[in-house]
C-alpha cells in the first residue's frame, strides 16, 4: 500500500508541489488509506516522496524517494527501493515464493477477472455468444486479439508465469463450433524479445543496480532480417542516445538485406540536468524499429474487408504498458495508434459490433453508438483470454461496475482546467481547485448528459427488480437501510446494490448524492432476497474547515435532513425519502 498524497499528477511527478485543500485531503485523498490502515491492517505501506511518521509495520520508500541517510533512519524508514540500497534492510529475509502455479490460484485468477469485468452496452441482448447463438458463425476477431494485455506499465508489470491471449481464449471456448477470422487493424508497440548473448543475465539495469551509474552504456547484438528493404529507425534514452549499424550512423530509415547478419550498437550516456534525483547518473536507452512494409500498410482497410465477411465482429483493444504507466500523464484520452478509427470502419461494414477495451482508465468513445455491445475488461492478469472468454460466451455473468466515470469529452473533467499545472521558478504547481467535487460529484452536479458511462454502471445478462425501500435503525453513529432484490432472468447471478445518501435541501458546498454503501448478494432465479446495508455517519458527514481550524478533528453530519438513493438497474438517482432522526446536526466522530 502506497501512502497518500501520492502525486495525481505524473508529469514532474517526484518534485510537484500540489495544492489541496484540507477538506478534499481529508475527505477524497486521505480517507481510503485511512479505511485500509483501521480496517485492513496492512503488513507494510509505501512512503511517497513525502515524509511519514508514526507507523508501526514495515515502511518502504517509493523508488528513487530515499534522499537521505540519517533522517530517512529517524523517520523509520526500513526499506529504501529500488536497491541496490543506501539504508541496509532491517527485515528479515522472506522464503521464495514456490514458481509452480497451483490449479487453485489458475481458477481463482480467471474467476476473479472475469467477475469483474464492466459490461457498459449490450443492445438487443447481443451478448452473450451462446453456442446455440455461434453454431456455425464466423467470427472476425479484430485488433489486439494476439496481445495479452494482463497488466499496466511501470510498477503494474509482473512477470507472469504465462499469458493467455483473448485470441485463444476465444479459440479454446468455441473450438470448432465456430470459424475465426483477424485482422490487426491497428499498430502495436513491441519490444524485441528474443535474444542471445555470452550472460545468463545483465549485469546493466537503469535503476535497479550501480554497475553502469554515471557510465557510457553500449549495448551490441547482431540482427538477421526477415525481409529485404527500408525499416524505419527510432532511439530513446535517459540521456543523449545514439544507434549504429554496421558502424553507421542512420537516419530515420536504413535498408536491411534478407539473410544478411547486421551489426546494431546503442549507446547511451548519462543524462544531463534531467532535473530528477532518481535518474540522475543513470543511463538507460531503448531502441525501435519496423519494417516499412509493416509500417506503412493499411491495416485499418484490411480489418474492414474481415470483418464484412463475419456474422459478428469482436474488436479487442487497449492501452500498451508503454502506454498507460507511471512516471508520465497520458498522451491523450483517445486510444492510441488510431484505435477509435478502427472500429468505425468496422462498424461500417459490420451491424454486430462488440468492442472489449482492456485500459485501467477512461477512455473516449466516439464510437459508442456504432457498436451493440461494449465490455471494459480492464488489466485482468495471466487469465485475461480466458477471463474475457467467460463473459463474451455466458459461462460467467459480469458483476462489474465503474469505479470510475467516463465522460465524453475530457473537457469536462472536473480538472481539465487545472491539468498539470503551471510553473514558478522551475517547479510545477497545480492547484486541486475542484475540490471535494472530483468523478461523479462533479458530473452530478453539470445536469446535463456529458458521459458515456457514470460511477457505479454495470450491466448483467439478467434482470432484477428492487422494492420495499426500508430505513432501520438510526443513532449517532449508524443507520441501516434495506432492500428487496428480486431476480427476474433465467440465471443465479449477484446483484450489487448501491447506496446514496444527500441532502434533501440542496447546498452548493455539498455533493448531491454521496456513496454511503454498497453490498452484492446472491440472487436465485425467481427469489427474492434481502439486502441490508449498515452505514457508519462518518462516511457521510463532512470536514468543516472553518470548525477544525487550530482544533482536533471534527466532522459534522451534513445536516437538516438527508434523502436516500441508489443504483437500480441502470440509473442512479435520488428517491425523495427523508430519513427521520437525522434532523439535528451532531458530531459523528473526533479523530487526534
Amino acid at each position: 500500500m502506497e501512502f497518500a498524497p501520492q502525486p495525481q499528477v505524473q508529469t514532474q511527478g517526484t518534485s510537484v508541489n500540489e495544492t489541496i485543500s484540507e477538506r478534499a485531503l481529508r475527505e477524497i485523498y486521505l480517507r481510503p488509506f485511512e479505511i485500509a490502515i483501521k480496517e485492513a491492517n496492512p503488513w507494510a505501506v509505501m512512503a511517497a516522496y513525502n515524509s511519514v511518521n508514526g507507523w508501526e509495520g514495515l515502511l518502504m520508500s517509493d523508488w528513487g524517494g530515499t534522499n537521505s541517510v540519517d533522517d530517512a533512519l529517524m523517520a523509520r524508514l526500513d526499506r529504501e527501493m529500488p536497491g541496490p540500497p543506501r539504508l541496509e534492510d532491517l527485515w528479515k529475509d522472506v522464503e521464495p515464493i514456490e514458481e509452480k502455479v497451483h490449479p487453485k490460484c489458475q481458477k481463482l485468477i480467471r474467476e476473479a477477472g472475469a467477475r469483474s469485468i464492466v459490461l457498459l452496452k449490450n443492445d438487443q441482448d447481443i451478448l452473450p455468444l451462446s453456442h446455440e447463438k455461434t453454431k456455425g458463425k464466423k467470427i472476425a476477431l479484430i485488433g489486439y486479439a494476439k496481445n495479452a494485455l494482463a497488466h499496466g506499465g511501470g510498477s503494474a508489470s509482473v512477470n507472469a508465469h504465462y499469458k493467455v491471449t483473448p485470441e485463444d481464449g476465444q479459440t479454446t471456448a468455441f473450438g470448432d463450433e465456430v470459424e475465426f477470422s483477424y485482422a490487426k487493424g491497428a499498430h502495436f508497440e513491441q519490444e524485441l524479445v528474443l535474444t542471445r548473448h555470452r550472460r545468463s543475465f545483465s549485469i546493466c539495469s537503469s535503476l535497479g543496480s550501480n554497475e553502469s551509474h554515471g557510465k557510457v552504456v553500449e549495448i551490441i547484438g547482431d540482427f538477421t532480417p526477415l525481409e529485404t528493404g527500408p525499416h524505419y529507425i527510432a532511439s530513446s534514452g535517459f540521456g543523449p542516445t545514439r544507434v549504429f549499424i554496421n558502424d553507421e550512423k542512420p537516419e530515420s530509415r536504413y535498408h536491411f538485406v534478407v539473410g544478411r547478419t547486421h551489426r546494431i550498437r546503442l549507446r547511451t550516456e548519462p543524462p544531463r540536468n534531467i532535473g530528477l534525483q532518481i535518474l540522475k547518473g543513470r543511463s538507460g536507452g531503448r531502441l525501435g524499429f519496423s519494417p516499412e512494409s509493416i509500417h506503412d500498410a493499411d491495416l485499418k482497410t484490411e480489418a474492414a474487408q474481415v470483418a464484412a465477411k463475419a456474422d459478428f465482429a469482436i474488436v479487442f483493444t487497449d492501452h500498451h504498458t508503454h502506454w498507460e504507466t507511471e512516471g508520465q500523464d497520458q498522451a491523450s484520452f483517445h486510444l492510441p495508434h488510431d484505435q477509435d478509427d478502427l472500429i468505425s470502419a468496422v462498424a461500417d461494414v459490420n451491424s454486430n459490433v462488440i468492442v472489449v477495451n482492456s485500459t485501467g482508465v477512461a477512455v473516449a468513445m466516439p464510437w459508442l453508438h456504432q457498436v451493440k455491445a461494449v465490455i471494459q475488461s480492464w488489466f485482468l492478469g495471466q487469465e485475461c483470454g480466458n477471463a474475457i472468454a467467460d463473459v463474451l460466451t455466458g459461462a460467467v455473468n459480469p458483476e462489474g461496475h465503474l469505479p470510475v466515470s467516463f465522460p465524453r469529452f475530457i473537457e469536462d473533467a472536473p480538472a481539465h482546467d487545472n491539468f498539470p499545472g503551471t510553473y514558478v521558478d522551475d517547479q510545477l504547481r497545480v492547484n486541486y481547485a475542484e475540490g471535494i467535487f472530483v468523478g461523479y460529484r462533479h458530473y452530478d452536479r453539470l445536469f446535463t448528459d456529458v458521459l458515456n458511462s457514470s460511477f457505479g454502471h454495470g450491466l448483467s445478462y439478467t434482470k432484477f427488480g428492487f422494492r420495499d425501500l426500508k430505513v432501520g435503525q438510526i443513532n449517532k453513529e449508524k443507520l441501516t437501510v434495506s432492500i428487496q432484490v428480486i431476480n427476474l432472468g433465467l440465471t443465479s447471478v449477484r446483484a450489487l446494490v448501491q447506496l446514496y445518501l444527500g441532502r434533501k435541501d440542496h447546498a452548493n458546498e455539498h455533493p448531491i448524492p454521496t456513496l454511503a454503501g454498497f453490498q452484492q448478494v446472491w440472487v436465485e432465479v425467481g427469489v427474492q432476497v434481502t439486502a441490508e446495508l449498515c452505514i457508519d455517519l462518518r462516511d457521510i458527514s463532512l470536514y468543516d474547515e472553518k470548525r477544525n481550524a487550530g482544533k482536533l478533528t471534527e466532522w459534522i453530519s451534513i445536516a437538516t435532513g438527508i434523502v436516500l438513493g441508489g443504483y437500480f438497474g441502470n440509473n442512479r438517482c435520488l428517491i425523495a425519502r427523508e430519513l427521520l432522526g437525522l434532523v439535528k446536526c451532531h458530531r459523528a466522530l473526533r479523530l487526534p
